[in-house]
């Protein structure tokens, strides 16, 4: 029996220019003790106000080096391999690899996507997103909007010292009609906050 024929893709000649992570890291919990006197003390030395921990979260670049973006101005440019293209029907995947450094706090990691740069020709609102956290098999949404994925809240919880997380996209063009030789960017930003 021969394989049934496979449906044909159509492919624009719509350019995935790069994925651009970045990380942002909010330290907020506070701790204090009751005290006969005030003795705010050093970091990390007992009483005190605030947070002695910080959550330092880094994201992988292509030289396989962790490099810090608290800005999307400062974000790790990942290119894409080859000459991709956005299908409706060929999913194109990329990868980013978030870690908690050695020297950090555990913490949650919010995971959100972005526009770096909108504009007329720009095909980002038409694409569509399954994101598949921590290396599983089953996408934590799929089919997704850029904003449908914001407000979903798909965190990678507990993020302990030195670990690393993986997230994965599989991106494919919506129906929307888009404009041969359009092009994007699509951004990452990871959250954090400290447990």
């Amino acid at each position: 029996m021969s394989p049934s024929p496979r449906r044909r893709s159509r492919v624009l000649g719509i350019a995935a220019v790069g994925l651009l992570p970045v990380l942002g890291v909010a330290a907020t919990s506070a701790a204090f003790t009751d005290a006969a006197l005030l003795d705010l003390g050093a970091p990390g030395a007992g009483p005190g106000i605030g947070n002695p921990n910080v959550f330092d979260i880094a994201v992988e670049d292509e030289a396989g080096a962790y490099a810090d973006a608290a800005t999307e101005a400062d974000a790790v440019v990942l290119s894409t391999a080859g000459s991709p293209v956005f299908s409706e029907d060929d999913p194109l995947a990329l990868v980013v690899n978030i870690a908690n450094r050695p020297s950090s706090a555990s913490g949650d990691v919010v995971i959100e996507l972005y526009d770096p740069d909108p504009g007329a020709d720009d095909v980002f609102d038409v694409l569509r997103f399954d994101v598949y956290l921590a290396g599983s098999g089953t996408p934590a949404i799929a089919g997704a909007t850029a904003d449908e994925v914001n407000e979903a809240g798909l965190v990678l919880e507990g993020m302990t010292p030195a670990e690393t997380r993986m997230v994965r996209l599989e991106v494919l063009l919506g129906e929307t009609p888009a404009i041969p030789g359009s092009s994007t960017r699509i951004g990452l930003r990871g959250s954090g906050e400290t447990r």
